[in-house]
């Protein structure tokens, strides 16, 4: 018999319902109701306060025997015959009997009492104990756990004090997923044939895992991820149940190798907005990070550049920047890859676009309500501009 049917069982004998023992218990409904249906178990709280309302031991509720609620006399025992008729002496003698059986009676049912209160004593014991044992095991468990968590606590360490050999290499770039393919080789200093290793990659608030290879000595690993910013590389090495974590690397945005990005712009100049008008005698400066590669298919550079003019977010006025176009971005990535013996490189430069314009538009009432905004096309064909966090307004200070 589980312990869920004892439970039942015994609310049944003593006439109580789910909800008056819940109430008695100071529990909800539905926690009786999974116990007797063996979808749960009982805490040994729970365990002791229905041992002491039933008046069972925590052990009968526990093993797999069948139980009982109440007391009775021992079975088979005869019930007192009345005296037969006869001299006194016969009623004498049997009344005597009838004495010596009630005396045998009490001796019998204070033995069994007294085996009663010995037998569950022990079954208390036995409960303790297992109580124990699981208090035990479950302390076991959480230093188990708290050993493998402290050694999984990554250790910035050198390439030269935990690594013989490690490189990694982006082999291919997503631009419309905005993705990177990234390849990984490392051989630590220690480790078995059993060690399994792990490189993660935290990036933009995700982590990507994945298990490495050992072939030839050298634990292998490829991962796509996506360019959300700079990443933070560890190497997990477990073996025997025990695992080991290291800093590997901090790499920058994948994705800054292969686009370009515009930023800082300035507005400069004496400007007249407002009425219906802007009139200006402007300034406009910018700052482009290009990308040139010795497979210029690979590079990233502009094609095409606008500054355009909005108000209230309608597009009213767009200009070209001329400087920018006037620059050739090709020989001068050449001659940087040549400068710095490199196959691939980066380069930043400010460029000014001066200007003036008279724009008439009857919904310019304020300068609050014009924009100006950068736009350019590479030569991949994607486009820039700046995001909504850099549109800078027409400052107040210069109309």
């Amino acid at each position: 018999m589980t312990t869920g049917e004892k439970i039942a069982k015994l609310r049944r004998q003593a006439g109580l319902s789910q909800e008056a023992l819940c109430e008695k218990l100071g529990i909800s409904r539905q926690a009786v109701s999974k116990w007797e249906n063996g979808t749960a178990q009982p805490t040994n709280d729970n365990l002791a306060q229905l041992a002491k309302l039933f008046g069972v031991t925590i052990s009968s509720l526990l093993d797999d025997e069948d139980i009982n609620i109440g007391s009775s006399l021992p079975a088979g025992e005869p019930e007192a015959e009345p005296a037969p008729q006869g001299s006194k002496k016969e009623e004498k003698s049997f009344k005597l009997g009838v004495l010596l059986q009630g005396i045998a009676i009490i001796i019998l049912g204070i033995t069994n009492i007294l085996q009663a209160v010995s037998i569950g004593a022990m079954r208390n014991d036995i409960a303790e104990m297992e109580m124990k044992i699981h208090s035990y095991s479950a302390l076991q468990s959480q230093i188990n756990s708290l050993e493998n968590r402290i050694y999984s606590i990554p250790y910035a360490s050198s390439d030269e004090e935990s690594f013989t050999d490690y490189h990694y290499t982006v082999t291919n770039y997503d631009r419309a997923a905005n993705t990177a393919t990234i390849g990984f080789s490392v051989v630590p200093k220690d480790y078995t044939r059993r060690t399994v290793a792990e490189i993660v990659i935290k990036c933009g608030g995700r982590d990507y895992s994945v298990q490495a290879a050992l072939e030839n000595n050298i634990f292998t690993a490829t991962a796509d991820v996506v360019c959300d910013g700079d990443m933070s590389v560890y190497l997990y090495l477990t073996e025997d149940g025990k695992t080991r974590s290291y800093v590997l690397d901090y790499l920058p945005n994948p994705a800054d190798s292969y686009t370009m990005k515009i930023y800082q712009l300035n507005i400069g100049g004496d400007w007249k907005v407002g009425n219906g008008q802007i009139k200006a005698d402007a300034k406009i400066n910018y700052t482009l990070r290009y990308v040139m590669n010795g497979d210029i298919s690979k590079s990233s550079y502009p094609v095409k550049a606008t500054i355009d003019i909005y108000c209230n977010d309608e597009f009213i006025h767009s200009m070209p920047c001329e400087n920018l176009m006037g620059f050739d971005f090709i020989a001068e990535g050449k001659e940087m890859l040549d400068d710095c013996v490199a196959t691939a490189a980066d380069n930043e430069i400010t460029f000014h676009e001066y200007f003036d314009i008279d724009i008439k538009n009857d919904h310019i009432t304020t300068a609050e309500d014009v924009e100006i905004r950068i736009t350019m096309v590479d030569n991949k064909g994607y486009e820039y501009q700046l995001t909504e966090d850099f549109i800078i307004g027409i400052p107040e200070e210069i109309y």
